[in-house]
């Protein structure tokens, strides 16, 4: 099944949340081993939200950007 075509494009405020859970999730995923375990544990969405929020309306030159296929 084809997923369609990916897009690269600047982040938005309204991509804050799916930001913060990708970030927590790849603490979780490729970190043990590497770093204390309380470490990971002790990555939450939340707060990653907010910063993101806070972040992403800067002006250049600070730019973040995202991927996305399908609106995802």
């Amino acid at each position: 099944m084809e997923a369609g075509p990916v897009v690269v494009r600047d982040a938005r405020p309204g991509d804050a949340r799916a930001m913060a859970e990708l970030n927590v999730r790849g603490w979780r995923a490729f970190f043990p081993r590497l770093v204390p375990q309380a470490l990971i544990d002790g990555q939450e969405v939340e707060p990653r939200v907010r910063y993101w929020e806070a972040h992403l309306p800067a002006a250049p030159p600070e730019r973040t950007w995202v991927a996305e296929r399908a609106g995802r």
